[in-house]
């Protein structure tokens, strides 16, 4: 038997890998606990959400981020 042909998901979207490393852009509420968060912080992260055409830039802390990650995704040491 020989594949010949295969069909995508059309919801399927491929993530990127994270190349450019930025920090916050600005200040917001931590996505997962809901503390302000100041834009120069350096102990949080600049989470994007996206689904084309649009894209949401949230800000949440590392401890709450490593909290309820998925077992899947390695965090940056």
């Amino acid at each position: 038997m020989a594949v010949d042909k295969v069909m995508r998901d059309p919801e399927w979207v491929e993530i990127p890998e994270g190349g450019e490393e930025r920090g916050l852009t600005r200040g917001g509420l931590c996505l997962v606990c809901g503390e302000w968060i100041d834009a120069d912080a350096r102990d949080a992260y600049r989470v994007v959400v996206s689904k084309p055409p649009r894209e949401a830039e949230y800000a949440c802390h590392e401890a709450c981020f490593a909290r309820v990650v998925h077992p899947s995704v390695q965090l940056p040491s």
